[in-house]
């Protein structure tokens, strides 16, 4: 609302925000917009940006959390929430305390750098790769979606719960790219050419569900059948000539 901005309007997807020192702004709503959002950059004392279950925010740029020396900033999804950041920015940790709770983070612009911190739910969506450097670990669901690859760095392990890439989901084993010669399942299609990996904790892949039509068949054709069979070798194995 108008009044957590101090009486003037809520930000829109071309405003840079910037949360000051002894504020904390809660997101409440599934459609909050701006063009970057800096937290307590600039003075001494703690801003903090908070979520409430299911609110969205969508950054087009960089979220900044702190500055030197005595300038905290803080990100807490305590509650869960979404923040979604864009084009080739991340999110920066200079000075303060990023909180995963039951939150989401996604990654929805093009070749954007992962900030290293244990995540609750990871996203890559929109497009390019994704590099994600040691310290990295996903606690509860990595979703790769659209044309957005994982790029691993070289040689790491890096500890998921679950992963689904596009809609499926996917066994509980090493997961990879073709590069990636430690990775039990390996595609290019989701992971950048690097020797890193995943290991995948939970399997989620659905169980495909048959369901046979029962009904009459008539055959109208000449009538079929074996009318001959041969012991092709020394056990009790024939094969039928038709």
């Amino acid at each position: 609302s108008t009044t957590t901005w101090g009486g003037s309007a809520v930000p829109t997807s071309a405003d840079a925000v910037f949360i000051n020192q002894g504020i904390a702004v809660t997101v409440d709503i599934s459609n909050a917009v701006c063009a970057s959002v800096a937290i307590n950059t600039g003075s001494t004392g703690t801003g903090t940006l908070q979520f409430n279950a299911s609110s969205i925010l969508t950054s087009s740029g960089a979220v900044t959390l702190g500055g030197t020396g005595q300038k905290v900033g803080n990100l807490t999804m305590t509650n869960g929430g979404t923040l979604k950041i864009g084009g080739t920015s991340s999110l920066v940790v200079t000075n303060g305390t990023f909180t995963p709770g039951l939150g989401t983070i996604e990654y929805s612009g093009t070749g954007q750098a992962v900030y290293a911190a244990a995540y609750n739910n990871l996203t890559f969506s929109g497009s390019g790769a994704k590099t994600i450097a040691t310290g990295t670990s996903v606690t509860r669901l990595l979703s790769i979606q659209g044309t957005a690859t994982a790029s691993i760095n070289t040689g790491l392990n890096i500890s998921v719960d679950s992963l689904t890439l596009g809609a499926n989901g996917t066994a509980n084993s090493t997961w990879g790219s073709t590069t990636a010669t430690t990775a039990s399942y390996k595609t290019n299609t989701y992971f950048a050419a690097t020797t890193g990996y995943f290991t995948v904790t939970s399997d989620t892949r659905t169980t495909p569900t048959v369901t046979p039509t029962v009904g009459t068949y008539t055959y109208s054709g000449a009538a079929q059948g074996p009318n001959a069979s041969t012991n092709t070798g020394p056990g009790s194995s024939y094969t039928y000539s038709y």
